[in-house]
C-alpha cells in the first residue's frame, strides 16, 4: 500500500511539473524592443498600462488568447481620447520573443504592421524578425 501511495505521488508531481513547464507565456514584465527605424526603446508591460521609452499609456490587456498555435494578447492602448488595438504575439514556443503589431484588421490579429520586435533578454534586429517571423 505505502508503494501504491508513493508511486502516485511520484506520478502526481511529474504531471504538475509538465504542466508548469508548459506555461503561458508571460507578457507583463521589461522588453527591449526596435522599431523600422532601428531605435532602441524599453517596453514595460504591467497589468492595465505600457509604458514605451519614457511614455505610460492606460491600456486594456486581454489575453493570454490562441490561434493558428500561436499564442498572443490583444491591448486596446487609450491615448488622447483615441484608442487603438494592438496586438503582441509570440512566434514561437519560446516565452522571450514577441512582435508588437498593428493589426489592420480586428478579425486578422497577426496581420498588420510590425511596429516593434522584442526579446526579453537579447538586443535585438527589427529586420531580422520581420524576415524571420513575418511571412
Amino acid at each position: 500500500m505505502k508503494r501504491w501511495s508513493l508511486g502516485l505521488s511520484a506520478l502526481l508531481c511529474l504531471v504538475l511539473m509538465a504542466a508548469c513547464s508548459k506555461s503561458t507565456p508571460s507578457l507583463q514584465g521589461e522588453w527591449k524592443a526596435q522599431d523600422a527605424l532601428k531605435k532602441d526603446y524599453k517596453i514595460i508591460f504591467k497589468k492595465d498600462k505600457v509604458t514605451i521609452g519614457e511614455q505610460d499609456y492606460n491600456c486594456i490587456v486581454d489575453g493570454p488568447k490562441s490561434k493558428d498555435n500561436y499564442t498572443y494578447y490583444s491591448l486596446k492602448v487609450k491615448d488622447q481620447g483615441k484608442e487603438t488595438s494592438y496586438t503582441v504575439f509570440f512566434p514561437t514556443k519560446s516565452k522571450e520573443i514577441a512582435l508588437f503589431l498593428e493589426p489592420s484588421d480586428a478579425k486578422e490579429p497577426f496581420k498588420g504592421q510590425m511596429l516593434f520586435a522584442l526579446n526579453k533578454k537579447k538586443k535585438l534586429d527589427y529586420y531580422s524578425y520581420v524576415k524571420k517571423y513575418m511571412k
